[in-house]
């Protein structure tokens, strides 16, 4: 699928002053993406071209059309809302005259009195001082109504320029919110100029940064803290491992307090029809990414020298050793590929649950062991699969056994455990392992 706005070789000037060289991006629908640069980088300017607000020169499209001689009203006729930085409102009018403004280009007056009504619950304070001036308001307020005003657009894509500049961390925080509320369940559009690294981070997709920080971060404690041991005997490793997760989890306490917190989702929460049955694309997002991270993992280990040397070092560390594969650091990425896959299970499970705290992870370990044990633990795609079995049979059994509930939920999860290694050790999926003597 094409972006949704493109912007290829785009050059703009400001009189004899070339501000942009050459300037290219894509933003595909339902994406947050954030543009970020010091002050005088050409952030601004980047905005004012797809707006038509500066001259320009190079190629810009939007929804397959090509805008970029089109003016600032006929780009806004197109369903792009800018909100320009230092506030932009018409601080003359009052905060009713603003937001009517917003949908001037609009004709559908039902639909203009219900997105005012839908804008309104996101900023219930403006309600309240509709026949005040725009301009007496604060610098956070006259921010917040400057969005307000463009998503009475109904736009398909917001500019949002610098909404973090001279305001309160506070107030920042809402604003951005509240932008990756609306796309979440809207599907939003959002391209955002932003010299906050943080702020423009935590409103895009950090998944791929997350993973990377958790892989070096799995092969540092390996090295600092298990290697030192791993000759020990087992039961020693199994000690060390576990006052480590003890140790994380009481520097977690300390770190972030032990309050309850929400993340965005990653996936848009809006449900879509497929053959007449609601899904969630969220819960087809995440089973998406599981599927890639098995398939990933599968084409790992099976098809390449690492995969193969990762798979000896397992099975039997000490005959690795003397075919020359360095088991030590095998032993290392193992952890870093593990700490990676947890993180990937964090950012998919903590956004599912409307608060969460340190102990987040406690019932997913647990699931994720029944479900690898029902599949089978040699078997990756019988991992997968066996969770995904386990799932529904959790929720049919909580739903329609009375005394299970919500509560009894994880000892059933131990039941399936046990059960199964009483039944077929080695999983539905998995193989016995047979050596000879």
């Amino acid at each position: 699928m094409p972006d949704l706005l493109q912007l290829e070789n785009v050059e703009a000037r400001y009189g004899p002053v070339k501000a942009l060289h050459g300037v290219s991006l894509g933003v595909a629908e339902g994406e947050i993406v954030a543009v970020l640069g010091a002050n005088g980088a050409g952030k601004t300017t980047t905005l004012r071209a797809i707006s038509g607000t500066v001259s320009r020169a190079g190629r810009i499209s939007f929804a397959g059309k090509r805008i970029s001689t089109r003016s600032p009203e006929a780009v806004t006729r197109l369903g792009i809302a800018h909100v320009p930085e230092g506030r932009g409102t018409l601080s003359g009018l009052s905060v009713g005259e603003n937001l009517r403004l917003g949908a001037y280009v609009r004709r559908d007056r039902k639909a203009v009195r219900e997105d005012e009504a839908r804008v309104l619950a996101y900023f219930p304070w403006l309600a309240e001082r509709r026949d005040q001036q725009a301009g007496t308001l604060s610098g956070g307020e006259q921010q917040m109504l400057a969005l307000a005003r463009a998503l009475m657009l109904r736009p398909r894509l917001v500019l949002l320029d610098e909404p973090s500049l001279g305001l309160a961390p506070k107030v920042v925080a809402e604003i951005f919110r509240i932008v990756r509320e609306l796309n979440e369940r809207q599907g939003l559009t959002v391209l955002v100029v932003e010299q906050n690294a943080t702020l423009a981070l935590e409103a895009s997709s950090a998944f791929f940064l997350t993973i990377a920080i958790s892989f070096v971060g799995g092969v540092a404690v390996e090295r600092a803290v298990i290697r030192p041991v791993e000759r020990a005997p087992v039961l020693t490793v199994v000690i060390v491992t576990l006052g480590l997760l003890f140790l994380v989890d009481g520097a977690a306490r300390w770190a972030w307090s032990s309050e309850t917190r929400s993340l965005p989702n990653a996936f848009s929460t809006r449900p879509i029809d497929v053959a007449g049955v609601d899904f969630s694309i969220q819960d087809l997002g995440n089973i998406g990414v599981s599927l890639a991270v098995v398939v990933l993992l599968g084409l790992l280990f099976r098809f390449t020298k690492l995969g193969l040397a990762l798979r000896a070092t397992a099975v039997n560390p000490h005959e690795s050793r003397l075919l020359g594969i360095r088991v030590s650091w095998m032993l290392a990425l193992g952890w870093g590929l593990a700490a990676a896959m947890g993180a990937v299970s964090g950012m998919l499970t903590a956004p599912a649950l409307a608060s969460f705290d340190q102990n987040l992870m406690q019932p997913v370990l647990l699931y994720g062991l029944a479900g690898a044990v029902l599949g089978g633990l040699g078997s990756p795609v019988g991992a997968v699969v066996g969770s995904l079995l386990l799932g529904v049979f959790i929720n049919l059994v909580g739903t329609y056994v009375n005394f299970v509930g919500n509560d009894l939920k994880l000892p059933v999860a131990l039941a399936v455990i046990l059960g199964i290694l009483l039944v077929r050790p080695a999983g539905l999926f998995g193989r016995a392992s047979v050596r000879r003597v």
